[in-house]
């Protein structure tokens, strides 16, 4: 599921949740999507390396940073506080919380959407927020 946790217009903190019935450590990267006016905003956590992905522009390459780490990702649509997101493994569940801005262009975040690998190369395939 996911929800804004925190914020509201263009600065929010979204809050995902991941489910896996063998544990959350069995889930190895969760992935988030924004759509909104114009472009789009990918990312993705990995949690083997504890980075934060974000895709660029031309949807060509990624630009990371370790988690917690102060500094900020960006592209046209968007940017991640990286110091301000966190993840956190609980039983079934895994948590990633992102600190999202988002540029006027972009117009906020019309549609969210998630997707889970597992260490055994399972995908939950791309859910909407909430499922």
């Amino acid at each position: 599921s996911a929800s804004p946790a925190s914020g509201s217009g263009s600065s929010q903190t979204f809050a995902f949740r991941y489910s896996d019935s063998r544990g959350a450590t069995n889930l190895t990267t969760e992935w988030a999507w924004f759509t909104g006016g114009t472009g789009a905003c990918m990312a993705y956590h990995e949690r083997a390396t504890n980075r934060v992905y974000l895709l660029d522009d031309a949807g060509t390459a990624w630009t990371s940073q370790v988690l917690g780490s102060n500094t900020t990702l960006q592209n046209s649509s968007c940017s991640i506080g990286v110091a301000a997101s966190s993840t956190s493994v609980s039983g079934t569940d895994l948590t990633s919380n992102l600190a999202v801005s988002f540029t006027s262009a972009f117009n906020g975040a019309k549609t969210v959407k998630m997707f889970a690998n597992a260490t055994n190369g399972l995908s939950s395939g791309w859910q909407d927020r909430g499922v």
